[in-house]
């Protein structure tokens, strides 16, 4: 992978000249990483399987959604393999003896769970720990499983207290905007070490700008609502996969009951969902109730 070519010290160095900053605990890793990455040599003749236990995760480094987890992912990919299917290969970079996974954190996941797995299928990223973990955004940030907004601007602020990429190499790895970048870096400047006691961009927001949320116009809120609407869709399609979707007089059961007084609020909002033709549903289908067998509620 080529160096970026705009890493000039003025784009990535965010300090004061009167203050040393601290330096992030990614970005500790990362050096940890390149000194051992740098010592090891290029391996030749890698194996293209591996055994799920001779793969090391280090989400602290790699894993870019922060403490978001899909079991729904992980369920669905484990009946995969249990199925026979294959699952595509598992991004990993090779440190010394260390097989570490870069992109694919669910996908190993599944593998340990399916008794009797095959080998774990890996390709190998061929760069530096600190290329490796922009891959590792760039991967999330158009993967099937997405990130959401708030996911990618986190991605987007870990990369800029570490100080080792440019606002380019961040904003196209994160889909985050480079005036947005800009944003983080001015705030990672005024908060000097205080910075790094925010895990999150919100929060980041929050501890720069006071406790208030900056105001958010017509598109951004559309842009909020849709994202964590999809987060609170995944969230169902976690506890009750489709179970739902086909029995809608008990989901409408359970959403009244649920909702209670902001009942009609909600309704009103679902409206805005329905084409008109669609208004008159016609007659319910026959629920098949046998489908509730195993639904923990």
């Amino acid at each position: 992978m080529q160096q970026p070519q705009d890493n000039t010290m003025n784009d990535i160095i965010i300090s004061t000249a009167d203050h040393t900053p601290q330096q992030s605990e990614l970005a500790e890793a990362l050096e940890q990483l390149t000194i051992q990455h740098e010592a090891s040599g290029n391996a030749a003749d890698l194996p293209k399987t591996l055994p799920w236990s001779s793969i090391k995760a280090m989400p602290e480094v790699f894993y870019t959604r922060g403490k978001d987890w899909s079991e729904y992912q992980v369920g669905v990919m484990s009946k995969a393999l249990q199925a026979g299917f294959d699952l595509d290969p598992i991004l990993v970079i090779q440190i010394a003896d260390a097989t570490i996974v870069v992109d694919g954190h669910h996908r190993l996941e599944a593998y340990g769970r399916v008794k009797g797995a095959p080998p774990v299928p890996v390709r190998y990223f061929v760069g530096t720990p600190s290329e490796a973990l922009l891959e590792a955004v760039r991967c999330n940030a158009h993967a099937s499983i997405q990130m959401d907004g708030p996911q990618r601007q986190t991605c987007a602020w870990r990369l800029v207290l570490t100080r080792l990429y440019s606002k380019r190499d961040i904003a196209q790895a994160s889909g985050v905007s480079l005036g947005q970048i800009g944003n983080m870096r001015v705030a990672a400047r005024e908060l000097r070490d205080a910075a790094m006691d925010q895990p999150t961009w919100f929060l980041a927001q929050k501890a720069w700008k006071g406790t208030s949320r900056p105001a958010m116009n017509d598109d951004e809120r559309e842009l909020w609502v849709q994202q964590q609407g999809e987060r609170g869709a995944e969230g169902l399609r976690s506890k009750f996969g489709m179970w739902l979707a086909k029995h809608p007089e008990i989901a409408a059961q359970a959403f009244a009951i649920y909702f209670g007084g902001k009942l009609p609020e909600v309704y009103r909002e679902l409206r805005e969902h329905i084409a008109e033709e669609d208004y008159n549903f016609g007659s319910p289908d026959d629920f098949g109730m046998e489908d509730m067998d195993g639904v923990d509620f």
